[in-house]
């Protein structure tokens, strides 16, 4: 079935009185999910990073109850500064939770199952790695995963070579056997779009700040937050990032 998915990641939502970065991240937010009704969307995913330093029960609940009166089928993964267990709790996702790290297969749109992996750790374990290999074989095109981490050098240098995701060859082995895979990521705050052989990775800009993509070191870059859209079509499927500022 057609339809629309909207990915937002890299929230970095701290406690009620902090302004990360000088950024009143509660109210982007709160606005980025303002404009979802006007992009017409179906589904929407939190791509990891949603807490900032310290993920809390009331990060979470409140990340929760702000999607919940949107009322859009909203799917969750972690990042590196997330709390697996804590998250799972808090979003009624805790049968999916498996040793420690959360994971599971979903419909994102009817008749479009995807992959939700767990990255949190910088390193999928090996049960987590071969429920991966189990479960890909199983998809019909297009599949989609979603993690925090990309499978694959992205070109921003100071990612890749401080927080890579540390055993991605046997993430992108398991990933190329599937032919075709789009992989959809968050973590390295910026929008870009990586072919590596059959996959497509998607990189999504955060919604906080973005970084400078070419330095070797941290630098902030002026490119405004954006989101992701997914669209699901008869023929395929398209997508692009739109920018906060355009609305």
């Amino acid at each position: 079935m057609p339809g629309r998915i909207v990915v937002i990641t890299d929230i970095h939502i701290g406690p009620s009185h902090v302004m990360p970065k000088g950024v009143d991240i509660r109210k982007r937010f709160e606005n980025s999910l303002k404009i979802l009704e006007k992009l017409d969307a179906q589904a929407l995913v939190l791509n990891g990073d949603l807490a900032m330093e310290e993920p809390s029960e009331d990060i979470y609940r409140y990340i929760r109850e702000k999607t919940e009166e949107v009322g859009i089928r909203t799917f969750v993964i972690s990042g590196n500064h997330d709390d697996s267990p804590l998250l799972a709790k808090v979003f009624g996702l805790e049968e999916h939770l498996h040793n420690g790290e959360l994971y599971y297969e979903a419909e994102v749109l009817p008749g479009h199952p995807a992959l939700f992996l767990d990255s949190a750790l910088g390193i999928l374990s090996e049960a987590q790695a071969q429920w991966v290999q189990d479960k890909i074989r199983s998809l019909r095109s297009p599949r989609m995963v979603f993690i925090h981490h990309s499978p694959v050098e992205t070109g921003v240098g100071f990612m890749d070579t401080n927080y890579p995701l540390r055993n991605n060859q046997r993430l992108l082995k398991i990933l190329d056997y599937a032919g075709g895979a789009l992989v959809f990521c968050g973590h390295y705050h910026v929008d870009r779009v990586i072919s590596h052989g059959s996959l497509t990775v998607l990189l999504t800009p955060s919604l906080l700040y973005q970084i400078w993509p070419d330095a070797k070191e941290f630098g902030m870059d002026e490119r405004p937050p954006g989101v992701r859209v997914v669209d699901i079509l008869p023929s395929g499927l398209r997508t692009d990032v739109r920018l906060l500022r355009d609305f």
